[in-house]
Parts: structure tokens; sequence; C-alpha cells
């Protein structure tokens, strides 16, 4: 239980200490004084989040404490769970401290020792339990009724594993559709490349074709140019028998004679001779090479045209590519290779598909174990909603709970929907369609108490939950709370005088107000100051003796 909450520079709370007593706490007040702020104050010491908004003002920062105290077997489940990391062996109370900055930088510490807000959050999950005004309206809505069957009658390593598996599955089914539309990409490329290629196969591309090819016409153009000059290199090399020396071939060989001659006498004569022959050998290379030439002037003219056709071919392929000469042929190398990589086999689309069925079949095992699950758990909540709702004047209420299929997801294959009927011959519907504010609120407190006795959270704390219902339905609310509290502490904030006249302890809200600032405080009633509250609550503005005597037969009720 939650024995003392001490608040400090929380908006218009300057200092605070409240000694919360085992039972049933009521806080009232007019609206404005402060109430919310006493929850607030509760919701930091859970870990979630605050704005530096929530500072006093002119202060640098807000502070919250909360002394909670326990049952030996509680304090031992707790150390089970967590611990020396936020509990010692010793200890048998814990003090949450909480401080969030004008920026709102939060720091908390368990029993001294830091602790992150994520730590605490799910230390607070066994601590407390906070049911709001809000609350009401998202129990309209089916995910969160699913949420809330699924928290507290669902093993959490069942759903861990139901989340874990639609993971895995839907990232196969990504990678496998990513893999199918790259490959319906990869066939159109496939198609393009593949025309592309087979163009320019035809072209015999290399780095120079296009200056080779021009080189080559250019070449056959001037034929009898060539001739005549290849005739007169000829002559040269062979002589035309006009001199008795010959031509350079005979030349040569006559130096080389010589130059044996001289060697025999003059050593120093070897190397001109080797440069001789060398010399020799090159002159026989030029004159084959100008014999070859002169080999390929009677060109066919066929040939001719086939060159000039495949220079216009290649124009007009660097045209089309917009690419020219190297640029073109490194393309053509370079689609040639993708075209190859392309046209392997590749097993790829058989592993993704059987790795995808895998993980739908381990995803539809899960499922279908938390699917019966589920019916159980529905079962269980169905049979333990009626008695429940006789206690809150809805003896003649039905409730069910109903799996609906909807598309697979992290949560499983069905929605629960929650289904009421508030009278006697009106068909059950959907929650959402047919609970007054009222019945609603009712209806929450009961799905409320059930489930928290199952959880054993140790103190339990509802905002306004008579918000909207007055007279009979309110004092069947506070009878509700009073007989929760005898197995757990409960903290009320109510409106309602017939649920504040049940309070085994309470606290009444106020605010005072000078020139320079305003204050919120709280008092303890004692039994006089607890009709006087109660007479206020019943009248409003002006409390006659009338109210007073209906606070106290308010009061008998709860005896």
């Amino acid at each position: 239980m939650l024995v003392t909450l001490r608040i400090k520079r929380l908006a218009i709370i300057d200092e605070l200490e409240l000694d919360l007593e085992p039972g049933l706490n009521v806080i009232t007040g007019e609206t404005g004084a402060g109430k919310s702020i006493l929850l607030k104050a509760i919701d930091m010491l859970t870990g979630k989040r605050v704005s530096g908004d929530a500072v006093r003002s002119g202060a640098k920062d807000t502070e919250v404490e909360g002394l909670f105290t326990f049952e030996p077997e509680e304090i031992k489940k707790l150390q089970e769970l967590y611990g020396e990391e936020l509990l010692e062996a010793d200890e048998e109370e814990i003090i949450i401290r909480r401080v969030v900055d004008l920026q709102g930088k939060s720091k908390a510490a368990v029993n001294g020792r830091l602790c992150t807000l994520s730590k605490l959050q799910e230390l607070s999950r066994d601590l407390l339990d906070i049911t709001s005004q809000h609350d009401q309206q998202t129990l309209l809505s089916a995910r969160s009724q699913r949420r809330l069957l699924d928290a507290n009658f669902i093993a959490p390593a069942l759903l861990t594993h139901v989340a874990t598996s639609f993971r895995e599955y839907k990232q196969c089914a990504d990678e496998l559709e990513a893999f199918l539309a790259a490959q319906q990409e990869k066939d159109q490329r496939l198609a393009r490349i593949s025309a592309e290629l087979e163009e320019l196969d035809t072209l015999d591309l290399s780095p120079t074709k296009r200056e080779d090819l021009e080189a080559e016409l250019s070449r056959l153009a001037n034929t009898e140019q060539l001739r005549e000059i290849t005739n007169q290199i000829e002559t040269i090399f062979s002589g035309d028998g006009s001199t008795k020396t010959g031509g350079l071939n005979q030349l040569a060989k006559s130096l080389q004679q010589e130059l044996v001659s001289l060697q025999r006498i003059d050593q120093t004569a070897s190397l001109m001779l080797e440069r001789a022959h060398s010399a020799f050998n090159e002159l026989t290379d030029i004159q084959f090479e100008v014999e070859k030439i002169g080999t390929t002037l009677d060109a066919d003219p066929q040939y001719v045209e086939g060159l000039r056709k495949l220079l216009s071919d290649i124009s007009r392929v660097e045209r089309r590519y917009s690419k020219q000469g190297a640029e073109l042929f490194s393309y053509y190398l370079q689609i040639k290779q993708e075209f190859n990589d392309l046209t392997q086999s590749d097993s790829t689309e058989r592993r993704l598909r059987e790795k995808c069925e895998s993980a739908r079949k381990i995803l539809a095992s899960h499922q279908e174990k938390l699917t019966e699950a589920r019916k159980q758990a529905a079962d269980k909540l169905i049979k333990l909603i009626p008695q429940e709702l006789a206690k809150v004047n809805l003896a003649k209420a039905r409730f069910n709970v109903v799996l609906e299929p909807c598309p697979a997801s992290a949560e499983g294959q069905e929605e629960v929907r929650f289904y009421f009927s508030a009278n006697p011959g009106e068909k059950e519907a959907p929650l959402e369609k047919v609970a007054s504010g009222g019945e609603l609120s009712r209806l929450l407190l009961v799905l409320k108490t059930i489930v928290n006795k199952r959880s054993g959270a140790g103190l339990q704390v509802f905002d306004e939950i008579d918000t909207g219902v007055g007279g009979a339905v309110a004092q069947s609310i506070g009878e509700k709370l009073s007989a929760v509290s005898e197995h757990t502490q409960v903290i009320v904030v109510t409106h309602a005088p017939q649920v504040a006249a049940f309070a085994d302890s309470h606290f009444v809200v106020a605010k005072e107000s000078d020139q320079k600032t305003t204050r919120t405080f709280v008092r303890k009633l004692t039994d006089k100051d607890q009709v006087s509250e109660l007479a206020r609550m019943l009248a409003g503005k002006e409390v006659t003796r009338e109210f007073e005597e209906s606070a106290r037969r308010l009061l008998s009720l709860r005896n």
C-alpha cells in the first residue's frame, strides 16, 4: 500500500505530504482545487512522462516521493521479480523518488538507487493500477478490449511468441515480395539489354573501331597513289636494273660481306656487323609490309561497301546511345557482363518461398494456440462477471465476450469484442453501441476489480469512475469500491457524495490564494468534518440542516 505521498513544487502545490490509510481513501474538493494534481503525482511515481510545464511557477524542478509498504509475501514476490537490482533482501518497503526539471528531464530512484523510467514503469505495474475517466472511452475500443483480456488471462510468453513469429513472417513475406518485384524489373531489363546486345554484337566493336574503319576506307580511296608509292619502294629494295649495284637489298648484303672481311682483320668491327645484320632484318620486314599493302590494293567493291555500311551502322548506334568510340565499347562490355549475370540460374526465389512458408507455419501454430487460449480466457471472464455486476446494481445485465476473425497481425488473428445488454429482453450488442455512461462506469469498475484481484496490485486508484451517475447507481459504485478495499488499498477521487460516504479515510483538497500566489493543501476529515463535506457535495453553495441530515443518512449506509 501507499503509506505516504510527498509532493514539492508541482503545479499549484508548493509542498504537501499526504498520509494514506488502508482501505478506501476518498479525495474530494471543489473543481480546480487540485485533486488532479495529486493523481499527476501518483502518475509520476509510475514512470509516466511529465513535461517541464508541471513545475511550479518560479521553481527549477518538481519532486514527488512515495513510500510503499508490503506484507511479507508481497515483498518476497517483488524480490524474486527484481532481485537486488531494486530491492535488497532485508528491505520491506519501497521509496520511489522522481524529479523533473523545467526542460522535462527526469531522474528516478528506488530506495536511493537510480532507476530508468522503463524499469520504474515495469515495477509500478506490480504496485498499483490507475483507472481514469479516459479509460471509460478506451474500453469502447476493440483493441483495448483485446489487450485487457490478454494482459490478465493470457500467458505473456504466448503473446510474445505470436508477436515475434508475425514479425519474422512479415519480414520473409516482404523480402519475397521485394524479390519478385525486382525479378519483374530484371526480366524487363534482360529483354532490353538482350535486344541491345543483338544489335551491338553485329558491329564487332573495339575501342578504336570507328578510327580503324575510317583509316581503312581512306587507304582504299587512294589506291593509285598507294600503288605508285609501293612500286617505288619495291624498286628501292630490288633495283630497276639500271645500276650495277642493284637495289637496297643487294647493297645491304654487300655491306655485310665487307664488314665480315673487316672483322677478320679488326675485331672491333664485330659490333658494326651485328648492327648491319639487325638493319638488314628491319629492311626485310619493311619490304614485307610494303608488299602486303600492295596486295590489298585491288579490294573487292563489295568489301569496300561493307566497310562503309559498318561505319554507317556504328555512327547510327553512337547517336542512339549517345556514346562514341571507347565509351560505346565499354558500355557493350558492361551490358554483356550484366546479361551473363542475369541469365545465370538463380535458386533465390525457391529459397525465399521455402523460408516464407516455414515462417507462416510457425506463425499459424502460435496463432492457433493464442486463439484457443483466448476462448478459454473469454469463458473465465464471462463466468466471473455476473456476480460482480449484481454488486453495482446491474443484476439483470448480460455480458459476453466474442472473438471475431480479423487479418493476422502481431496481436493474433481475432478481435476481442465485449457485448453487453443492460436490461432483460434487449439483445446483446457491442459495448460501444449500447452502454450508457453510468453503465460503462460500473462495467469498467467491475472489470478492473476482477483483473486486479488476479494481478494482485496492492493499490487501486480510481479517478472519477462515477462520472455521469448519481443516486442509487453512485451508491452501488461506492459499495463496490468499499468491498474492493477490503483486500486492497483504494484511492478514489470523486464528486459523488454517495461514493464518498463509504470512505474509511476522507481527504479534502482545497486551495488558498493571496495577491502573490496560490497554494493547494489537503486535510484529513474527522467524522464531524465528513458530515459537513458530504452536505456541501449534496447542496452545492448553501448547506442547510436538511442536507446535513442527508449526509448523516449516507454515512449510515457504510455501517
